[in-house]
């Protein structure tokens, strides 16, 4: 397959009228959006691999899951009670379970 050559420099037209263009044009600044700026929901949306987690890691992230209702110690047991009886990694079981305490 024959490639096609690159020219040497490349274009890119921008409007004058637009305050981010003229940063970066004029004060070799990039204007860069958070993740709740961005309008692709599933930009910056990164999917969990719990099978990777450390038990610690996995301990603090079902505490960050489970409702601030149920108070900061029964999160605590909760956590440690999920790892260490189920002991499981799986997304789909750990969501299924979350949603019991929802």
């Amino acid at each position: 397959m024959n490639e096609i050559p690159k020219p040497k420099t490349l274009y890119k037209f921008r409007s004058w009228n637009n305050e981010h263009h003229k940063t970066l044009l004029t004060e070799r600044k990039l204007w860069v959006p958070t993740a709740a700026e961005l309008n692709d929901p599933f930009d910056c949306c990164i999917p969990l691999r719990y099978d990777r987690l450390t038990d610690r890691e996995l301990k603090r992230r079902f505490e960050r899951l489970l409702p601030k209702e149920i108070g900061r110690e029964r999160k605590r047991e909760l956590a440690r009670q999920i790892i260490r009886e189920l002991g499981f990694r799986d997304q789909d079981t750990v969501r299924t379970l979350l949603e019991q305490f929802a």
